[in-house]
């Protein structure tokens, strides 16, 4: 078994992007009192992780073969023979995403696409009551995220979230990525920086009012 290219660089980018945006939105928002100058903050973050979906959307069309949309569907069976073999470390070893990561994954972008368009239509009082039911979602899903990274390093003996910084991983058999794609990675973390740095500069503290850009 050796560690091989998996995971190029833009993907990388988009994933602590997106990490780091959904927590800091769901620490603040689970974190501090509605009227706390800290708390339209995590509205920021939630939108800035929901904008950081098009890049995701970019990666998955023309990106690197272990980033492509094609290897987060798996069929009904395969995810829950996957699911319940991996509590027993049972479960064989995917080359890119397995069925479970894939499931998560999907299911936090449609939990962050619901956020971010309840959290803009706010006046609803029903979109109220959908945007904080899409937040416990979110947190039971970021759980099963960690705890899905923390079975597997305990079964594989393989820090799985190390992955995640290095590019690689350890596998049986498959051939790795030829190049990480340092251009493109480098043009991903300019434009997660600049709508970041839009996304704040459009908020007023004063008058609690965000311009979204665009």
């Amino acid at each position: 078994m050796s560690k091989v290219l998996i995971w190029d660089i833009p993907l990388r980018v988009f994933h602590w992007m997106f990490a780091i945006c959904i927590s800091m939105s769901l620490v603040i928002a689970f974190g501090v009192d509605d009227d706390s100058a800290w708390f339209p903050y995590h509205m920021i973050f939630g939108l800035i992780a929901g904008c950081s979906l098009l890049l995701r959307v970019v990666i998955g069309l023309l990106g690197s073969d272990y980033s492509r949309f094609r290897g987060l569907f798996f069929s009904p069976w395969e995810t829950a023979r996957y699911m319940g073999q991996s509590l027993f470390g049972r479960a064989r070893r995917y080359i890119g995403h397995n069925p479970g990561t894939a499931t998560v994954a999907l299911v936090m972008f449609g939990l962050i696409a619901g956020l971010v368009w309840s959290g803009l239509n706010m006046a609803n009082g029903s979109s109220e009551d959908l945007h904080e039911a899409l937040a416990y979602g979110m947190l039971v899903a970021v759980g099963a995220h960690m705890a899905g990274l923390m079975l597997h390093t305990v079964h594989h003996r393989e820090n799985i979230a190390l992955s995640m910084i290095t590019g690689k991983k350890k596998v049986d058999s498959g051939v790795g990525l030829p190049s990480s794609q340092p251009v493109a990675g480098v043009f991903a973390l300019l434009c997660c920086l600049l709508l970041s740095a839009s996304i704040f500069r459009g908020y007023d503290p004063v008058a609690s009012k965000l311009n979204i850009p665009g």
